[in-house]
């Protein structure tokens, strides 16, 4: 019976139960940094980086544990794929719907923050226009294409990681 234990612990269940955590770890911290008013504020973006170590190393660690006690340098790095594979997935998921129709002010917010900041640092006074303008159609106007880019990585990446793990 431990044995069946054992056979039931796989990368791709730890993995899909921690990038799930980590992707709504995610979605909370970023909707803390909105309704604080930091969007754009560099050390607070930092943070997100700790969260995203820190449930990689709780999911490796529940893998060891909940497993036979030892892990391969390989399903550690596969796992640790898979978590930040999946929280992506989810938190830009949330972050697409917030910025495309539940708070579509933010993008106005952030060409503002980045057109202070070239005027803060001295650049004439069209570059800044012309950057935000730049800025506003590859966002506005490419945002169909990057987002189908992504979509087809993401299942590529998928489809590549799940062969892997039938196959591991």
């Amino acid at each position: 019976m431990e044995e069946q234990e054992l056979e039931q612990v796989t990368v791709k269940s730890v993995g899909m139960k921690w990038g799930l955590i980590l992707g709504v770890v995610l979605i909370g911290y970023s909707l803390i940094v909105q309704m604080a008013g930091l969007i754009g504020n560099q050390a607070v973006s930092w943070v997100s980086y700790i969260f995203m170590v820190g449930v990689i190393y709780m999911a490796q660690k529940a893998f060891k544990e909940e497993g036979d006690g030892f892990m391969s340098y390989g399903k550690g790095l596969g796992l640790g794929m898979l978590v930040l594979l999946i929280s992506s997935v989810i938190s830009s998921g949330f972050m697409y719907i917030n910025m495309k129709f539940i708070d579509t002010t933010i993008i106005e917010t952030i060409k503002e923050m980045q057109y202070e900041q070239m005027v803060e640092k001295g650049m004439p006074e069209d570059g800044p226009k012309i950057s935000v303008i730049a800025w506003d159609s590859l966002i506005r106007r490419r945002f169909s294409v990057v987002s189908r880019l992504a979509v087809f990585t993401i299942l590529t990446v998928g489809k590549n990681l799940k062969s892997r793990l039938k196959s591991g």
